[in-house]
């Protein structure tokens, strides 16, 4: 799975580094600019959400959240510019009863476990705070993530990260999803 946000493409330039024909999923936070852009991120399942900054036509045309699911695996994504604390972005996902929240809009790569996962890929082509320009690679199996944050110009991995959402059920010991 690929996901990426805040790519403010007016026109996508001719190599942008992302490697979206790699993926069967796309999932983007937000801020993708113009329909154009959105043309780019063809996949057999794309789950794109409206920025702040995409143009009114991309603003009508995208949804504010995005609701599904990979092997089990809950995920909400939204751009994040209506939710500026990490304890908003938590009850927004808890509300999609969600394992993983994608969220876009401060251009700075995160990845937090609390009650949720949050994560945000960071921006590929405006990066902010000293970051490197990234987006990030995930790969689910079963109740199992893992990824990392990828250098956008050099696909080499930044940061790396894993969890398991199995639980065990603390009066029989047994795991359950």
């Amino acid at each position: 799975m690929l996901v990426v946000s805040d790519t403010h493409w007016n026109t996508p330039p001719d190599d942008h580094g992302l490697p979206v024909e790699e993926h069967s999923v796309v999932v983007h936070a937000g801020d993708v600019a113009t329909e154009e852009a959105l043309e780019e991120f063809t996949s057999d399942e794309l789950y794109a959400v409206r920025g702040n900054a995409d143009s009114r036509d991309l603003q009508r045309k995208l949804p504010a959240t995005q609701v599904f699911s990979v092997d089990g695996v809950e995920f909400a994504v939204v751009h994040g510019h209506r939710q500026r604390t990490r304890q908003e972005l938590t009850y927004l996902a808890l509300e999609y009863d969600a394992d993983v929240l994608v969220r876009g809009h401060s251009h700075v790569p995160e990845y937090t476990e609390d009650a949720v996962v949050v994560l945000n890929p960071g921006s590929p082509s405006r990066p902010r705070r000293g970051n490197p320009a990234t987006y990030v690679e995930l790969k689910v199996e079963g109740q199992s993530l893992s990824g990392g944050f990828v250098e956008a110009s050099s696909g080499e991995l930044v940061r790396g990260f894993e969890t398991d959402f199995t639980v065990e059920d603390e009066t029989t010991g047994d795991e359950r999803s």
